[in-house]
């Protein structure tokens, strides 16, 4: 046991000692969690799950709950219910944090995403691209066709990086006006107009708005049920649109907005301008996480080929130019 002499450490001294941690390891988030005889905590480096050098107690989870909370300005109440809460704080003097706090079958579920407060400053090459998709980012995705610009896979894959690095290549150029919606904004960029919300209500706000600020670009970080709608409205007004979408490949992308924007597979096509697809995979023998992609024009006539077919032959269609691409 402890011996009687020792006081017992803050909670802010724990909270502060995961954070450095989590920082120093290059981990992209952390997390907290209830267990049946304590709590533990783990961090996402490299796509591989590392544990803490630190334990923790049911209490001390407890208890960094509500200091998160309230360091959030939204502390918890005695009657508290079992709903996630989404939260936005400041990890250290360099970090931000993207918390979700949500009940478990033992207690507590903490995750926060580590989001450096620092302005982008990488190339596509810094971020390990290769080549071909590089050149179709630039001649495809940046160039002036209206229409939508989709980067798709799942959370962590590096999807907003590329996003905000390729746009940052149009900052330099300083003859556009460019807006991001972010919930909240992850990576700061120069020369672009980074709106951060916090909330459902204000991301949707904020995206039906947008037509009003007259933008010449527009980022809205993510497609969800509550911003569907308007980003493919968006993406049909004479808009450069670029955004990011949680699906399995660039075939599953037409029945994905189909679900969230309720619109049909004709409508859809009309807005999509390019889809690029990237995963982040860990190379064991080279020690690094990198990128891989696959990229697609949808040009005229390959809406021609989609138009009016069902979605299972859309996929297959989409399959097959999927398959064109060479890693």
């Amino acid at each position: 046991g402890y011996p009687s002499f020792l006081a017992e450490l803050a909670t802010v001294d724990k909270f502060n000692f995961i954070v450095s941690e989590a920082v120093n390891l290059g981990a992209v988030d952390i997390t907290m969690c209830s267990s049946k005889t304590g709590a533990f905590v783990y961090y996402n480096v490299k796509k591989q799950k590392v544990h803490s050098k630190r334990t923790i107690s049911h209490e001390d989870l407890d208890d960094l709950v509500h200091f998160i909370a309230d360091r959030a300005g939204s502390p918890m109440t005695d009657d508290e219910g079992v709903m996630p809460r989404h939260l936005s704080i400041n990890l250290d003097l360099h970090n931000r944090g993207r918390v979700e706090i949500n009940h478990t079958y033992f207690g507590w579920m903490v995750t926060i995403r580590v989001l450096p407060d620092e302005n982008l400053d990488k190339t596509l090459e810094d971020l390990n691209l290769e080549p071909h998709c590089i050149d179709f980012i630039r001649n495809v995705v940046l160039s002036r066709n209206k229409g939508l610009r989709l980067f798709i896979r799942e959370t962590c894959s590096g999807k907003n990086t590329t996003i905000l690095a390729s746009l940052l290549e149009l900052t330099h150029k300083d003859t556009f006006k460019i807006v991001s919606i972010e919930n909240p904004v992850e990576i700061l960029v120069d020369g672009i107009e980074q709106i951060s919300v916090e909330t459902e209500e204000e991301f949707v706000a904020n995206t039906a708005s947008t037509l009003r600020q007259n933008p010449d670009i527009v980022y809205i970080a993510e497609i969800t049920n509550y911003t569907a709608q308007h980003t493919m409205t968006i993406s049909n007004t004479g808009k450069c649109v670029f955004s990011s979408i949680h699906a399995n490949s660039i075939s599953d992308v037409i029945a994905r907005l189909e679900d969230i924007a309720n619109m049909s597979s004709d409508r859809i096509l009309l807005c999509l301008q390019s889809c690029v697809y990237q995963e982040l995979r860990y190379f064991p023998e080279e020690d690094r996480v990198r990128p891989i992609n696959r990229c697609l024009e949808f040009t005229d006539e390959l809406r021609a080929r989609l138009f009016g077919k069902t979605l299972g032959e859309i996929k297959l269609i989409l399959q097959e130019e999927e398959a064109k691409w060479v890693y």
